[in-house]
């Protein structure tokens, strides 16, 4: 089937334009509110079976929420979860593309497109490793 990646939003509508292009990419996309909204795994300390489930995440987070807030920690937690590569879209930000093992960050002002270059060439890394 097609590539299948989870989008970890922190407010609604804030992925539309993201899921727009990795469907019109031929993505299948799955949304999530994310650890601390509902009954998350990863606040349980467990495994997520969304992040299992998908080629990849893209987990919004707010770089001005302090690193100590409990909203920020399990959102980190979320993206560096090892089941699938992970990308980091830190809200309001510019931010290159920084690359660590099978996560990534990048500012989520620099759009869709920018996103998904981030996603291929984690896939592309994930790929080679294997």
């Amino acid at each position: 089937g097609p590539p299948s990646a989870l989008i970890v939003t922190r407010r609604p509508g804030e992925e539309a334009p993201l899921r727009e292009a990795l469907e019109n990419d031929a993505w299948f996309v799955k949304t999530c509110a994310g650890p601390g909204k509902g009954d998350c795994p990863v606040m349980r300390g467990e495994r997520c079976p969304l992040r299992e489930s998908v080629d990849t995440a893209v987990v919004f987070v707010d770089p001005k929420e302090p690193s100590g807030s409990l909203g920020m920690i399990p959102r980190l937690r979320c993206a560096a979860d090892s089941s699938s590569p992970g990308i980091v879209a830190l809200e309001g930000s510019l931010a290159p593309a920084r690359f660590s093992g099978g996560t990534a960050t990048v500012g989520s002002l620099r759009g869709p497109k920018a996103v998904l270059g981030v996603i291929a060439t984690l896939l592309g890394v994930q790929r080679q490793e294997s």
